[in-house]
């Protein structure tokens, strides 16, 4: 990419705006910066980044430092974000929330997260709990601004936090698709629908509630508005209240034992195997950018329950999913194959299955009939896509069956009728 991004700006004037910089590696920025000296002279690059270490490593000539917001600005902030009008609060709802505001050191995350937390908090104890909890007592803005997203986290209504931080296992930046969010969550049991009651409705209340909160939020400049993202500090944050339970670099050929409490495996640019017992305990693989061969070191599981194998370029498919008996989500992207086993009727558990993008990619095998929980197919640019099977008309409980950019296919088998339950599609 950055390669083409060099042949593109080649003997060209131009600005180049890198919003949000967050790696501090020195040696990398100087890699980076070596493609970018083939523009015409007075070319200009522009970064913004809250870490001094990165404006350190990238050798800016010229630093601006923005100034934090005023103590009046922030309470208007507050009020803003809370949705509280001065005029409605009490003297003592005021006193309090200046006093927690000014330990947010002028920062509009920090205020604007906890607003939104204190605007269901209408106890004045509550309030000033948060005023007086002892993870103030830092001296430097950095640790106050933290302090501040880490006390909304624990005010957090208890059936959202882990809701919330199971989106740690997907890397910075990452965008995440509402739907398919919310199916992850209903595979994991993080929501307990009561009788007349769909999941997937009470999930997109959970997930308004996070973005109210700020803890969720759309991307910036994105057209996709059922897509969202984590702010980088938030993303930290997920990452420090969880420790040992999120695991994102395997050892290899070690003897060191897993510890039995860790649940969340995310694996970027991992090319090996990994060792034995790897996924003992795990609940949930996120892979990206890289092919590790698990086939022989995986065993069967009967915890993991969502896998998302978000693969750059054409691979085999990965055998080992087949493996974890209780799966409930499955998401491949770029695999190359022509159908997927027979042998995914062994994952009967699953709830939502999804492929993208997979290179000659046929149809779907007569056994997916047998994975009567399915609730979410969906077919994403299957360029190749034929046909489907007969026993689709099997899903006794399919909500959505979602095809787009499957040009070969022609006709929906008739057994689809079959399906009693109401079934979008598109």
């Amino acid at each position: 990419m950055l390669q083409k991004i060099s042949e593109k700006l080649s003997n060209k004037k131009f600005l180049l705006i890198l919003d949000d910089a967050w790696h501090e590696d020195r040696h990398d920025w100087e890699q980076f910066m070596v493609q970018l000296k083939c523009g015409a002279p007075e070319s200009r690059i522009m970064l913004t980044t809250r870490d001094q270490k990165v404006a350190e490593a990238v050798e800016s000539i010229h630093k601006f430092e923005l100034e934090l917001l005023s103590e009046s600005d922030s309470w208007n902030l507050f009020l803003k974000g809370s949705g509280l009008a001065e005029q409605d609060l009490s003297s003592d709802y005021v006193q309090v929330g200046k006093e927690i505001i000014k330990r947010c050191g002028g920062v509009p995350l920090a205020i604007q997260t906890l607003g939104a937390v204190l605007r269901d908090k209408n106890q004045i104890s509550t309030w000033r709990a948060i005023r007086e909890n002892n993870l103030w007592n830092v001296q430097s803005i950095n640790d106050r601004v933290f302090a501040s997203l880490k006390l909304s986290y624990i005010h957090l209504a208890d059936e959202l936090k882990q809701c919330f931080t199971f989106c740690s296992i997907f890397p910075k930046g990452y965008e995440i698709q509402k739907d398919r969010l919310i199916a992850q969550w209903i595979a994991h049991g993080f929501i307990n629908a009561m009788d007349g009651e769909q999941p997937e409705d009470i999930g997109r209340g959970y997930l308004d509630s996070l973005v109210k909160v700020r803890f969720l939020q759309n991307p910036y400049g994105s057209w996709n508005t059922d897509t969202y993202n984590m702010h980088d500090l938030i993303h930290d944050l997920t990452r420090q209240i969880l420790q040992g339970e999120l695991v994102t670099c395997a050892p290899v050929h070690t003897t060191e034992k897993f510890p039995h409490r860790y649940r969340y495996l995310s694996l970027t640019s991992f090319t090996e195997s990994g060792d034995k017992g790897l996924f003992d305990k795990v609940r949930a693989l996120y892979i990206s950018d890289s092919k590790p061969s698990f086939e022989t070191t995986v065993k069967n599981s009967c915890c993991m329950r969502s896998v998302v194998l978000d693969y750059a370029t054409d691979t085999p498919f990965s055998l080992f999913i087949l493996k974890f008996e209780y799966l409930g989500y499955l998401e491949i992207h770029n695999v190359s194959c022509t159908t997927v086993p027979e042998a995914i009727s062994r994952c009967w558990n699953l709830q939502s299955l999804h492929f993208f993008r997979c290179r000659d990619f046929v149809t779907l095998p007569e056994s997916v009939g047998k994975l009567r929980k399915l609730r979410t197919l969906e077919l994403w640019c299957i360029a190749h896509l034929e046909s489907l099977p007969r026993s689709i008309g099997d899903f006794d409980v399919l909500q959505s069956l979602q095809l787009y950019g499957c040009r070969k296919l022609r006709e929906i088998p008739s057994s689809f009728r079959r399906i009693e339950t109401y079934v979008y599609l598109i």
